[in-house]
């Protein structure tokens, strides 16, 4: 598949028409993605990636964080479901949603992530203002990730209370 990747992304870096792009059960695996997320720094058209079923462990998934981090990306949805994430991965994956300001989509599920990744991705979505479609479903919850995305959700629910409130000022 890694050879695969390198034509895939010479084309994304030469196609400007591209909107949407599935390798869903390509075995891509870290290089892969390290060569994919090179090519797709050269490509501002591509709007939605989907790496369901594939490969890719922490190290790639530093790749897409650092992809994610950069100004260039025009990523709206991302969905890495069904991939060997696991702690470290979804530490990365928080860091890189605390800056994006673009992505509106993510679906990490069934990724074996942890109380601690989980945790950290909630916190993530605190400093995140963008982000409308979070999906978790199939890892490990535990008490401490529980607790962070139950005071995400309060918050969300505070602010969205305000907002009809104001409404009916108007």
């Amino acid at each position: 598949m890694q050879e695969t990747a390198a034509h895939f992304g010479k084309m994304l870096s030469i196609n400007t028409n591209l909107k949407k792009l599935s390798l869903r059960k390509m075995r891509l695996r870290c290089d892969g993605v390290f060569i994919l997320t090179n090519h797709l720094v050269e490509n501002n058209k591509l709007r939605v990636l989907d790496l369901n079923c594939n490969e890719i462990s922490s190290d790639g998934i530093l790749y897409i964080s650092r992809f994610l981090s950069n100004e260039e990306c025009k990523l709206e949805s991302l969905i890495m479901s069904v991939n060997k994430i696991i702690n470290l991965g979804g530490k990365y994956i928080a860091q890189a949603l605390a800056v994006n300001k673009i992505l509106i989509h993510i679906d990490l599920t069934n990724n074996r992530i942890g109380d601690k990744g989980l945790s950290r991705l909630a916190k993530s979505l605190f400093h995140n203002k963008v982000l409308m479609s979070f999906k978790l479903f199939g890892n490990h919850f535990d008490q401490q990730s529980l607790k962070f995305l139950h005071r995400l959700f309060k918050r969300i629910l505070r602010l969205m209370m305000l907002m009809m409130k104001y409404k009916w000022l108007m």
